[in-house]
């Protein structure tokens, strides 16, 4: 099952350090506030805070900080994807890859560095 906007972006939070709530009466997950006390929590979903799903510029700073890579492959007419740079440059490929006509550019280079970070043990499953 693919994750949600909101499981990408609360994961990718996890992976940068970032401490998350979860609100089960209301289902939503929170952040703390970069640059506030660890008190101040904002909605995960708010673009104007953390979603690096909504936000192009966010989303290219961890592109760069985790050494994804787009890639294109013809061969098998698979297209756009995004990996990380290591599993590009392993010839046996190792983690998943993500298609951008699948998940579309933010989307599929976020799930790489879920992939990246899982493989090493950094995430939690699930």
């Amino acid at each position: 099952m693919p994750l949600s906007e909101q499981e990408i972006c609360k994961q990718i939070a996890e992976i940068e350090g970032h401490k998350t709530v979860n609100s089960s009466s209301v289902g939503l997950v929170f952040i703390e506030k970069i640059g506030f006390c660890s008190t101040d929590l904002v909605e995960i979903s708010d673009s104007e805070n953390f979603n690096p799903v909504a936000n192009d510029a966010l989303c290219f700073q961890l592109i760069k900080k985790h050494e994804i890579v787009r890639v294109w492959e013809s061969y098998g007419q698979l297209g756009w994807y995004y990996t990380d740079l290591q599993n590009y440059l392993n010839t046996t490929g190792n983690r998943e890859v993500f298609l951008v006509d699948e998940h579309g550019d933010n989307r599929a280079a976020l799930l790489a560095i879920i992939e990246l970070h899982k493989s090493q043990g950094l995430t939690k499953q699930g």
